[in-house]
Parts: structure tokens; sequence; C-alpha cells
């Protein structure tokens, strides 16, 4: 009986490990955001390479230039887009000089009629003038 018993919880735990349940939850994802230019500079038209914009509802690169601490350009582009770093009409487009920028790969959705933006991943760049 003994050996039974022994017999038939071994076979359960076999069974028990095989199962959906047991099995192992998929690796949340990892998230990036690289500039793909080397020395941008005012004008210059960027890209960026993103890893997990992918797992996102509605993934965003948003970025931010500032000259003495003050924001001169900021937009927003998809993940896959390129851009003109300054744009045409932007405070920096106008005074030109060098920028310090920040782009964040970022997830916009919309919450009690609020739109929030969650941070994923972020990269720095100086961006001459």
């Amino acid at each position: 009986m003994r050996r039974s018993l022994i017999v038939a919880a071994a076979a359960l735990a076999l069974v028990g490990a095989s199962s959906p349940a047991w099995a192992a939850k998929p690796a949340a994802p990892s998230y990036s955001i690289t500039l793909d230019q080397a020395a941008p500079a005012l004008g210059d038209v960027v890209t960026f390479t993103t890893t997990g914009a992918d797992s996102l509802r509605t993934p965003v690169v948003s970025i931010r230039c500032l000259q003495g601490g003050a924001p001169v350009w900021v937009t927003n582009i998809g993940p896959a887009d390129a851009v003109q770093l300054g744009g045409e009409n932007s405070l920096w487009a106008k005074a030109g000089g060098p920028a310090d920028c920040t782009a964040g790969l970022y997830d916009m959705t919309w919450r009690g009629g609020k739109q929030t933006k969650t941070l994923y991943a972020e990269t720095s760049f100086a961006a001459a003038g």
C-alpha cells in the first residue's frame, strides 16, 4: 500500500510539472533607445533604434533639447520615424548654437480622461549648433 502511494505521488508530481500552470512565465521585455547618428547637429535628420517598442500600446519617442537649462525644441515622433533636429521654426532653429538633448521611449495612454506618458528608456546626446 505504501509503495502504491509513493508511485501515485511521483506520477502526480510529473504530470503537474508539465502542466502549463507550472510552466515558466515569459521574460518581461527589455527596453532601450539609442541615437543612430554619431555627432548630430542642428538641422540634421536623426533616427533612433529602440527595443521593446513593439510591446507598448502607443510607443512614442519624445525629444527635448535645452540650451542653458531652458527648452528650445521639443517634439514627439514614432519609434521608426526620422526627424530634423530643431525643426524649422523652433527657438533653437532661430538662435542656433549647441544644445543638450534627451530622447525617451514612452508609452502614451489615456487614463481617466487624461493623457499619460510612461517612460521606458532614455538616452542623452549633445547636438552641435
